[in-house]
């Protein structure tokens, strides 16, 4: 169900946003039922994405980390500080300074 759902909710999303590439971070980590998990919404996505036309990109942790920072094993608290000082976006949390990040990266192999 947690698969349907997520589709739907692309779904609406698009609806609502229409959306002409979606960027994500890979799959990683050491827990293998988070790995499954997170391989399997990987799947859903990018096969929505060919569905509709819509182009995808991932990077992994340390690509993101690296291109922030310089450091592909920066901390959470350097990602946070690096998206204030960089961009002037305070972000709420490490996932929001990380999809900042994953953002600006992503509109540079755009150019």
């Amino acid at each position: 169900m947690k698969l349907i759902r997520f589709k739907a909710k692309l779904n609406e999303i698009h609806s609502i946003v229409r959306l002409d590439m979606v960027v994500f971070e890979r799959t990683s980590g050491r827990h293998k039922a988070a790995l499954i998990h997170q391989s399997e919404l990987h799947g859903v996505l990018k096969n929505w994405c060919d569905e509709n036309g819509i182009q995808y990109r991932s990077y992994s942790a340390s690509e993101i980390k690296k291109f922030a920072t310089g450091n592909g094993r920066a901390s959470k608290d350097l990602m946070m500080a690096t998206c204030k000082d960089r961009y002037d976006i305070a972000p709420i949390d490490d996932n929001e300074a990380d999809a900042v990040h994953l953002w600006y990266l992503n509109s540079k192999h755009l150019i």
